[in-house]
């Protein structure tokens, strides 16, 4: 069985506002398919969709606000490969819908079963074919639409349609994964009145059966009840249950907020309700969420202030969630009297092992004293057992000072290494002066400072928002702000590598890096670590300081720019606060690319985000030569920015190899039965594999290489009689 081109319609809407009873919880979480005379009717907790013989009705649950009914509509059009059809509309019957279980399908010609998954979240739906299809070229699947919500977002990776102020449908593209896991991306276009999804030709001959699409993760959630106070959220990921957890504060009023909680599932779906991790935290202020993956525990920290005892005293709480419920620790609490506490950051492991170092977590924060003009930044380090509750292991302060200091924050997680970066920002002129250096201090796992403090960078103008990133526990990757206006300045970032031991050891700093060159103001970053790539996300307003928006692009280890420029959000929103990244990879030691991104509006959204693409791959035809046509040109590795795996292949080759013809154009030249189609820009040996690194250079991103084998064999070509050639493939490089 092959399944084809799943596509997710899940429902990103404004969740209502106000607390809901578990009972009323589960009724309004309730999904399923019901028979009706005019088809099925299937309904979810934010969407009600129909199915008949002439197609499917979405339509999102808009609210009171929506002035009527607002839907999309499709049917499928076309299934074709190349110049061979499987299946057409007025040429291949119309069939009726039937139920299987929780599925809809549609029965179509030729072994083609059209189906949607009714889930919670919305319907997703796949195409089935029963065997590989006959013709060449890549696979195409056409939907004739109709909506009455407006397109805003169109991409190769997902669309939205959405009416403003009120929610709307996502759709996300085209993942093909096959019985081996091999994986390659496909797209998504709207042309006209229909929606064309493609999946590559190389992959559908190469695929090892069944093959299984899955939509690229995409599109955005909304968390949070949507009534303004809720701001400020942090998430991150848990390995064994797979899902992250956001937190964010919601303000109860100028003096007091809460601190609430959603489960986000790994495909990008709430899961479960939201609850409250604490009722006693101070507005305007970000809470901190690590995990720690061997005790498949979450720890949430947040800042709290208690008045007129006689004076304030200053408090950083945490407390544990089990990642596979909602089962929360008691709180453990660090004080500071006549002081304010702020800034609170905590960085997690993603390692498993025994009892003791893994199971620790570092909390950072800053202490500012109402008397003595002194800041401080403070490092706890908190045991966080599977059971029972966090305990402090060790804690000192990191810088104490009468200048200024401000803004710490640590790595999200440790690396294999053990070790986590602290950065602050601090200034020698005194209190409330703009601070003028970004520095950097490492710890141990076991709460040790370790080497020397390290000057990340001086810059009179003045700097600001540091965050830092891990590879491994000694490869580390800070990114800030130079330029402290209130709009932002410019997003910089430079790779640290601590040598040695923790007692005796050294820094190595590399050049710093600007890779996100723009006019616009830049703010807020923040990073993660996401298996071979970083991912940084920041807020950016234009010149004129309006306008903001969230934006994120994936970095080289060493900082510079390694993809596109992604805006995660297009107007009419605009995001109030900065973003949080949350890799997969920091709760683990695995290879998923994939990061949540999450930040405020009127509410607090989120968008999945993958470091690193799978790149396209087209099988161009031109073989010649017998014996020969057997040998199929293949690859291994990926054709995308920075990959060092990429290879070109010729399987089992029948003769000898003469030669690897490689072109950055198309020449396509006819010679009887064979056609040389790359331009010969380069002929390299015949060596299988051949290595071809990729650069992180993002100006390659859709760049195309066309390749193709040279043998020593019969042809059939009168030019070139003894020489046959292997299919042509077109790479295009991704990001």
């Amino acid at each position: 069985m092959l399944d084809l081109f799943p596509l997710s319609a899940l429902l990103a809407l404004t969740a209502l506002a106000g607390a809901q009873d578990p009972a009323q919880t589960a009724v309004t979480r309730a999904y399923g398919i019901t028979p009706t005379a005019a088809g099925l009717h299937a309904g979810g907790p934010g969407y009600s969709a129909t199915f008949d013989a002439q197609g499917v009705v979405f339509m999102p649950m808009l609210g009171s606000s929506a002035p009527r009914t607002l839907a999309v509509r499709w049917h499928l059009a076309a299934v074709r490969r190349g110049d061979q059809s499987l299946f057409e509309a007025g040429v291949d019957p119309d069939v009726a819908p039937v139920q299987v279980g929780q599925s809809v399908q549609y029965r179509r010609s030729a072994g083609l079963v059209e189906a949607y998954d009714v889930r919670q979240d919305g319907i997703e739906q796949t195409f089935r074919l029963a065997q590989r299809p006959a013709g060449t070229g890549d696979l195409v699947v056409e939907l004739a639409l109709d909506s009455d919500l407006p397109l805003v977002s169109a991409r190769t990776d997902g669309l939205r349609f959405e009416s403003a102020g009120l929610g709307g449908v996502t759709f996300g593209a085209v993942t093909g994964v096959d019985a081996n896991l091999a994986t390659t991306t496909g797209t998504v276009h709207v042309v006209e009145d229909r929606i064309r999804l493609t999946l590559p030709a190389a992959f559908v001959d190469h695929a090892a059966y069944p093959l299984v699409l899955d939509p690229l993760v995409g599109g955005y959630l909304t968390v949070g009840n949507g009534n303004g106070p809720d701001d400020l959220p942090s998430a991150a990921f848990d390995e064994g249950t797979g899902r992250y957890l956001v937190v964010w504060t919601s303000a109860l009023s100028s003096t007091t907020a809460e601190i609430r909680a959603q489960y986000v599932a790994s495909n990008g779906s709430i899961f479960g309700p939201m609850f409250v991790v604490a009722t006693d935290a101070n507005p305007g202020t970000r809470p901190g969420i690590a995990n720690v993956n061997t005790t498949d525990r979450y720890l949430v920290a947040w800042c709290t202030t208690v008045t007129g005892v006689p004076f304030a005293t200053g408090s950083v709480k945490v407390r544990s969630i089990q990642a596979g419920s909602m089962t929360m620790s008691a709180v453990l609490t660090r004080s500071h009297a006549n002081s304010l506490t702020s800034h609170v950051s905590i960085g997690g492991d993603g390692r498993l092992g025994a009892f003791g170092a893994a199971q620790r977590a570092m909390v950072v924060y800053r202490e500012q004293t109402l008397f003595g003009n002194e800041n401080k930044v403070h490092m706890w380090c908190v045991h966080v057992p599977s059971t029972g509750n966090p305990t402090t292991f060790q804690n000192q302060e990191i810088a104490s000072t009468t200048v200024h200091v401000d803004q710490p924050a640590v790595s999200r997680h440790c690396g294999a290494n053990g070790n986590w970066l602290v950065a602050y920002a601090r200034s020698g002129s005194g209190i409330g002066t703009t601070p003028d250096q970004i520095r950097a201090r490492m710890v141990d796992t076991d709460g040790v400072l370790c080497g020397t403090t390290a000057v990340v960078d001086t810059f009179a103008i003045g700097v600001q928002t540091p965050c830092v990133a891990t590879v491994d526990g000694e490869q580390f990757l800070v990114a800030w702000v130079r330029g402290a206006s209130p709009n932002g300045g410019d997003v910089f970032t430079r790779r640290l590598r601590w040598t040695g031991q923790c007692s005796a050891g050294a820094w190595i700093l590399a050049t710093t890096a600007d890779p996100t060159p723009t006019t616009a103001q830049e703010a807020a970053p923040s990073l993660d670590f996401a298996a071979g790539k970083f991912v940084l996300a920041w807020a950016e307003r234009d010149a004129l300081g309006i306008n903001q928006r969230v934006m994120a692009r994936s970095l080289a280890l060493d900082g510079q720019a390694s993809g596109a420029t992604h805006l995660m959000l297009t107007p009419p929103f605009t995001p109030r606060g900065s973003p949080v990244v949350a890799a997969k990879a920091s709760a683990s030691a695995g290879t998923d690319d994939e990061a949540l991104l999450v930040w405020d509006e009127d509410v607090i959204r989120g968008q999945l985000f993958e470091a690193q693409g799978t790149g396209l791959v087209t099988s161009l035809g031109g073989a010649c030569g017998i014996p020969g046509l057997s040998d199929v040109a293949t690859w291994s590795g990926t054709p995308v920015l920075g990959s060092n795996t990429f290879a070109l292949e010729l399987l089992a080759p029948t003769s000898p190899i003469l030669g690897l013809a490689i072109g950055f154009s198309q020449a396509s030249l006819p010679c009887g039965p064979c056609t040389l189609v790359p331009s010969l820009d380069i002929l390299l040996p015949g060596v299988t594999p051949t290595p071809f690194p990729i650069p992180h250079t993002p100006s390659l991103i859709d760049f195309e290489i066309f390749t193709q084998w040279l043998q020593l064999r019969p042809s059939g070509c009168p030019i070139l009689p003894d020489i046959g050639l292997s299919q042509a493939l077109k790479f295009t490089i991704k990001e």
